[in-house]
C-alpha cells in the first residue's frame, strides 16, 4: 500500500463533514456575544447611574445596606458616619434597620451614622431612645447614649433617658451618658441634669467620675447647685476627686465663693494638681489672690521635681502658665521672669502657653500701670536677651517697651524744684555787660552761618550716597501699591538695593532667615500701610498681626532689633495706627511719622520718600547716629556722615554756647 502524499492528504483535510466548520463558527460567535454581554454588564450601570445620578455616595451606601454580608453593611454604615450631616437622606433607611438587624456590630454602626446624620432630624430621638432603653448589647446603648447628646435635639425626651442611663450596669452606657448630658443643647435641662452627674461624681467607675466632671464643667455657673456636693469632694481622700472638685468650682466662678475656704486649704495638698487647681478656683472667686498667684507661679518650675512623670510636670506647667494667662491682671511681677524661664523650655506645649501667658502679663502690667513691676521687667529683658531664640529677642523688645511704658507713667506728674538763683554773681558793669553780651552774640551768629553753609553742601555730598531699602507690606492690602512703590525705588536706587519677598526670594529659601539677611543690609525700612493692614484674619479668624510668626510683625521688629531706620507709608486713605492697635512689640510704630502716598499725587510723594531716604542714607551707616525724621512728607536731617558732620557740627555747638552765655549776661544784667 502507498503512502499517501501530502498534497494529498491535504485533500482529505479539505473533505472534512460540512457540520464541523458550521460548529466553530457558532463558538466563535458565540465568543463574541459572550463580550458583548459582559461590556454591556459592566458599562450599562455605570452609564445609567451618570443618567439617574446613583453615583452619589450615600445613594450607593444606602443600597449596600441591603446586602447580605453583615460586613457589607457594616462598613456602609461606617461611611455614612463618616459622611455626616450630608447623609440624612440615608435616617429613614438607618432607623428601619435598628428594628431588623440582628448584628449587634452592624446594629452599633448604625446607632453612630444615625448620631452623625440626623443633627436636625427630630424624629431620629424616639428611635434612639428606645435602643438606649432596651437594646441588649451594651455597646449599642453605649452609642445610643452618645447619638442622643451628639444631635441634642427634644431635650425633653432625651434627657430622662439619659439620667437614667447613668445607673446603667455598664461602665460604657454610664460615661458615654454623663458626657451626653454636658451637651450645650440641654443646658435648660440643667435643673435636672446637674444633681444626677454630682452623684455621678462618686461613681466606682473613674472613667463615668471624669465624664460627669467634664460636663459639669462645662455648664459653668449652671453647675452652682452641686457646690455641696463640690465641696465634700475638696476633702476626699481620693487626690483625682480633689482635683476635679476644684476645676469644676474654678468654672463655676465667683458664685461658688462659699467654698474659698477648702480652696485655701487645699493650697497646701500633697498633689501638686490639686494645689494649682485650688489656686485656679481662688482666682475665679476674687479672693485670696496674691497666695493663689503665688502658688501658680512656683507651679511654673516644677520641671525641678524628677520624681513627678514627664507627662505630669508638662501638664502642671502648661495649667499654670494658662491661668497666669487668664488672671493677668493678679500677676505679680515675678510672673514674667518665670514664664520668661519656661519659654526656652525643650517642651514645645510649654513654651507655647508660657508665650502666650506672657503677652497677656506685659499687657496687664502696662494697662494697669505696675510700676512697681519695672524692677522684675529689667530682670525679665534679661533673661529673654541672653536667649539667641528670635522669638524672644522679639519679646525682649517688647518688654523694653513695657517698662518705658511704664517709668514713663511713674514720672507723670512730678514736678521739679524751683532751680531758679537770682543776683549769683558780684556786681559788674553796664558798660561790661552790654559789650560781652553783643560780642558773644556775634560770635553765635557767625557759628550759625557757618554750620548752615557746611551743613548743606555736606548733605547734598550725602543724598547722592547708594541707599538700600526693604519693603514690608502684606499682599491682600497692598500687593498692587508695593509694585508702584518698586518699580518707583528701583528706578532711583537700583534693582540691587530694593529688597521685596517676591523679587529677592529663591524657591526653597527660608524667609525668616533672608529677611533678617536682608534687612541687616539695609539702611531703611518701609512699611506700606492699607486699609486692611491691620484687621486681615487667618483661617481661625485670628488677627495675623497678633501672631508672633506673622512675616509682617517678624519684619518690623527684626528693623527695631536691627535698629533701623523705619518709615511707615500710608496709602488709599489707611489711618495710621494707634499704640492700642500693636503689639507691644511694634508700638513703636505709632510713634514713627508717616508720609502719604496718593494716586492723585503718587509721583510727587514718592519723590518726597526718595529724598528722605537718599539724606537718611548717610547718617543710617553710623553707630549712635539718630534717624532723619519724616513731619508730614517733609524731611530734617540734622546729622551727617561722620567725616563731613564734625565741623558743622563743632561750630553750631560753639555758636549755642556763645548764644547761652550771652542771654546769661543780659539776663543777669536786667536784674541788677
Amino acid at each position: 500500500m502507498k503512502t499517501p502524499t501530502p498534497s494529498r492528504c491535504r485533500r482529505v483535510k479539505t473533505k472534512q463533514h460540512p457540520g464541523a466548520h458550521r460548529d466553530g463558527e457558532a463558538m466563535w460567535r458565540g465568543a463574541l456575544l459572550l463580550c458583548i454581554g459582559l461590556f454591556l454588564q459592566c458599562w450599562a450601570p455605570h452609564s445609567a447611574a451618570a443618567e439617574t445620578g446613583t453615583a452619589d455616595p450615600v445613594v450607593i451606601n444606602i443600597r449596600d445596606l441591603n446586602d447580605k454580608s453583615a460586613r457589607v453593611r457594616e462598613g456602609a454604615a461606617i461611611n455614612l458616619h463618616n459622611i455626616g450631616a450630608k447623609a440624612s437622606g440615608a435616617a429613614p433607611k438607618l432607623i428601619s434597620m435598628l428594628s431588623t438587624e440582628r448584628n449587634p456590630d452592624v446594629r452599633n454602626s448604625v446607632v453612630l451614622a444615625i448620631g452623625a446624620a440626623g443633627g436636625q432630624l427630630p424624629e431620629t430621638v424616639p428611635p434612639l431612645i428606645e435602643v438606649l432603653e432596651h437594646d441588649r448589647d451594651h455597646s449599642v446603648r453605649s452609642s445610643a447614649a452618645r447619638s442622643l447628646g451628639r444631635i441634642g435635639l427634644l431635650p425633653e425626651l432625651s434627657v430622662p433617658v439619659l439620667v437614667a442611663a447613668l445607673r446603667d450596669e455598664a461602665e460604657g452606657v454610664r460615661a458615654e451618658a454623663a458626657k451626653s448630658l454636658g451637651a450645650e443643647a440641654f443646658a435648660t435641662s440643667a435643673q435636672a441634669i446637674v444633681p444626677a452627674l454630682a452623684a455621678a461624681l462618686t461613681d466606682k467607675e473613674s472613667s463615668v467620675q471624669q465624664s460627669a466632671g467634664r460636663s459639669l464643667a462645662e455648664m459653668g455657673p449652671k453647675a452652682i447647685s452641686a457646690l455641696p456636693v463640690l465641696r465634700k469632694l475638696l476633702v476626699d481622700p481620693d487626690s483625682s476627686k480633689r482635683n476635679r472638685a476644684a476645676n469644676i468650682l474654678a468654672s463655676i466662678g465667683h458664685q461658688a465663693s462659699a467654698a474659698a475656704p477648702e480652696c485655701l486649704a487645699a493650697l497646701s495638698d500633697e498633689n501638686i494638681e490639686v494645689r494649682v487647681e485650688a489656686a485656679i478656683a481662688l482666682l475665679a472667686f476674687g479672693q485670696h489672690l496674691a497666695p493663689a498667684m503665688e502658688l501658680l507661679v512656683n507651679a511654673l518650675s516644677f520641671d525641678d521635681d524628677h520624681s513627678a512623670t514627664k507627662d505630669l510636670r508638662i501638664g502642671v506647667r502648661v495649667r499654670a502658665a494658662w491661668a497666669i494667662g487668664a488672671y493677668a491682671q493678679y500677676a505679680p511681677g515675678t510672673a514674667a521672669q518665670s514664664l520668661a524661664i519656661d519659654m526656652g523650655d525643650p517642651y514645645g506645649d510649654v513654651r507655647r502657653f508660657a508665650a502666650n501667658a506672657f503677652d497677656k502679663v506685659l499687657a496687664a502690667f502696662v494697662k494697669g500701670h505696675r510700676v512697681d513691676a519695672i524692677a522684675s521687667l529689667k530682670e525679665t529683658k534679661a533673661i529673654l536677651q541672653a536667649n539667641s531664640d528670635g522669638e524672644q529677642k522679639m519679646k525682649a523688645i517688647a518688654v523694653k517697651n513695657a517698662i518705658a511704658a511704664l517709668e514713663k507713667n511713674g514720672s507723670a506728674g512730678v514736678g521739679g524744684a524751683d532751680d531758679s538763683v537770682k543776683n549769683p554773681t558780684a556786681p559788674v558793669s553796664q558798660h561790661g555787660f552790654s559789650g560781652v553780651a553783643l560780642a558773644m552774640g556775634a560770635i553765635a551768629v557767625a557759628c550759625f552761618s557757618g554750620a548752615a553753609l557746611l551743613r548743606k553742601r555736606a548733605s547734598g555730598l550725602a543724598s547722592r550716597r547708594t541707599v538700600r531699602v526693604f519693603l514690608s507690606y502684606r499682599r491682600q492690602d497692598s500687593a498692587s501699591f508695593c509694585g508702584r512703590v518698586y518699580d518707583r525705588l528701583i528706578a532711583h536706587f537700583g534693582a540691587a538695593n530694593v529688597f521685596r519677598d517676591i523679587d529677592s526670594l529663591a524657591p526653597g529659601d527660608s524667609f525668616a532667615e533672608k529677611i533678617r539677611e536682608y534687612i541687616s543690609q539695609c539702611d531703611a525700612v518701609i512699611v506700606l500701610i492699607g486699609t486692611q493692614w491691620l484687621s486681615i484674619a487667618d483661617a481661625a479668624g485670628r488677627r495675623r498681626l497678633d501672631d508672633p510668626g506673622d512675616f509682617v510683625r517678624m519684619e518690623i521688629v527684626e528693623a527695631a532689633v536691627q535698629e533701623k531706620l523705619v518709615v511707615p507709608a500710608l496709602h488709599d486713605g489707611a489711618p495710621m495706627p494707634g499704640p492700642q492697635d500693636l503689639p507691644l512689640e511694634i508700638a513703636f510704630l505709632a510713634q514713627r511719622n508717616a508720609i502719604e502716598l496718593t494716586d492723585r499725587h503718587f509721583a510727587s510723594d514718592m519723590k518726597q520718600l526718595v529724598d528722605a531716604l537718599s539724606k537718611a542714607s548717610s547718617g543710617s551707616r553710623d553707630a549712635g547716629r539718630k534717624a532723619p525724621v519724616l513731619v508730614s512728607g517733609k524731611v530734617r536731617s540734622w546729622w551727617l556722615t561722620s567725616a563731613a558732620r564734625q565741623l558743622p557740627m563743632s561750630l553750631l555747638a560753639l555758636g549755642l554756647l556763645f548764644t547761652l552765655g550771652a542771654l546769661w549776661i543780659a539776663y543777669l544784667h536786667l536784674n541788677r
